[in-house]
């Protein structure tokens, strides 16, 4: 559950209790809470009884046909005694959790100038309430006003009337002035609206996932699901499963079928993180998909097509793998329909003071803090590191001086060893051959370093 500053805890919190209270009353063993997103949507508000409850909620579904738009447009509470009764290409949200679920119970709540909600309920046992007409109407009653003043409640809290669809995620925007990031910015706005496979490069720490998520909420599948799969953090023996499902019996253990990403992600986008991880096997299976945006599950013979967008994103040199045959090159030039690069932090140190006030304002909010600045001193030192870990490392580094520092700037002893000691990696491999020119031990040229060091701080040791 998201923190008090989001702007729709309170409606959240209510629907999750109402929820609950639902799938206790009717002996459900599972259930989700939709709220109406005129005039397209329903978004998940509330899931219960799921293995992953945070992903599932905020998925987005449209409600022009089938039993979601009869329950709300007629005002009626439906029950299907068989999952069968639903079509498999209807956009329900039951057909996603299909292999787990055998009757549905749809209950919809119709409030007084606000989003009608719609509550589903997932094989639910006690269904005798159904028979008298009077306890309904008190419930929903009850449910209703409870819902009507957890609106009324949130709107005071925040001063003013909130849209209950506005969109949460924070917007995400890819800090700097520097030529080749702006090019970049320039390329994803260019190609967001399209969909084109999209091949993100650039060092870890860099954004990658970050650009592909912009690329997605710059695009027409913005309201669909974004989907993420780091392809190196999953077992290879678990990997095809995790990405196209399997069917029951595929394998030991395969007790349910399960759904895939790839069939999750159906209508929006899936992000493949680090794909050079990908075993040769499934490299082979990636391959087919992209060409035919078709697939089967793991031990299963009906073969599935889905609507998804490919975005992939390596710091692997995959022109190596390719040399080395440890990757394909016939999915490498699939994937690599718009490539995209993202050049590391030392390659553009003049958005080095953007970033850390854009972390400072950020980490201020998070960590409830009142941190002004940065010393000119601990900004030169960060402008001459190396940054092997790049933005992500810049923003940890500036939390850790944040946290640990007693003034209300950031100065440079609150910044770790590694920034400011003498031997890291702040002078380029062209300066420090111009210090050994003529010196014949080590000592010689780190008294050089020294030197120069003091001389750029005046002579301040303590600097």
């Amino acid at each position: 559950m998201k923190d008090l500053k989001n702007k729709n805890y309170y409606i959240r919190v209510v629907s999750l209790e109402v929820l609950e209270k639902y799938c206790k009353l009717f002996q459900s063993e599972k259930g989700i809470l939709l709220i109406k997103d005129p005039p397209s949507f329903l978004t998940i508000f509330a899931a219960t009884g799921f293995n992953n409850n945070d992903n599932i909620t905020g998925m987005k579904f449209p409600w022009q046909n089938g039993n979601l738009k009869s329950s709300i447009d007629e005002n009626k509470l439906i029950f299907l005694d068989s999952i069968q009764n639903i079509d498999e290409g209807e956009e329900d949200p039951a057909n996603r959790f299909r292999e787990d679920i055998n009757s549905v119970l749809y209950i919809p709540l119709c409030l007084k100038n606000l989003p009608h909600i719609v509550i589903e309920l997932f094989n639910p046992s006690k269904l005798d309430i159904l028979h008298y007409k009077k306890f309904q109407e008190v419930l929903f009653d009850i449910t209703k006003l409870t819902f009507e003043n957890s609106y009324l409640y949130n709107n005071l809290r925040f001063g003013k009337e909130q849209d209950i669809h506005a969109d949460e995620k924070e917007y995400l925007t890819i800090i700097g002035e520097h030529p080749e990031l702006k090019k970049v910015l320039t390329l994803v706005n260019r190609i967001a609206p399209t969909n084109s496979t999209v091949l993100i490069r650039g060092e870890s720490g860099t954004g990658k996932e970050m650009i592909a998520r912009i690329i997605h909420d710059k695009s027409p599948r913005r309201n669909m699901p974004f989907i993420r799969v780091n392809c190196a953090a999953i077992p290879e023996n678990l990997l095809e499963s995790e990405l196209f499902g399997h069917e029951k019996g595929a394998f030991t253990g395969a007790y349910t079928r399960r759904i895939g990403k790839f069939e999750r992600a159906h209508r929006g986008t899936i992000f493949l993180d680090e794909i050079g991880e990908i075993p040769a096997v499934l490299q082979v299976k990636m391959l087919h998909f992209l060409q035919f945006k078709e697939f089967e599950r793991l031990g299963g013979n009906i073969t599935i097509k889905v609507d998804v967008r490919i975005i992939a994103a390596t710091n692997k040199n995959l022109e190596e793998a390719i040399k080395k045959n440890e990757f394909r090159e016939d999915l490498f030039y699939r994937l690599n329909v718009v490539p995209i690069y993202l050049p590391p932090l030392r390659e553009r140190l003049s958005d080095i003071p953007l970033l850390v006030y854009h972390f400072i304002s950020k980490l201020n909010e998070e960590l409830n803090l009142k941190v002004k600045g940065i010393s000119d001193e601990a900004l030169f030192l960060l402008k001459n590191y190396n940054w092997p870990g790049n933005v992500r490392e810049l923003e940890n580094i500036i939390e850790r001086a944040m946290v640990i520092g007693k003034y209300d700037i950031i100065k440079a002893k609150d910044l770790p060893q590694e920034i400011f000691g003498i031997l890291s990696e702040v002078r380029t491999k062209k300066e420090t051959l111009a210090l050994r020119e003529g010196k014949s031990s080590l000592w010689e040229v780190e008294k050089g370093l020294i030197e120069r060091a003091l001389k750029e701080m005046n002579w301040n040791q303590s600097k």
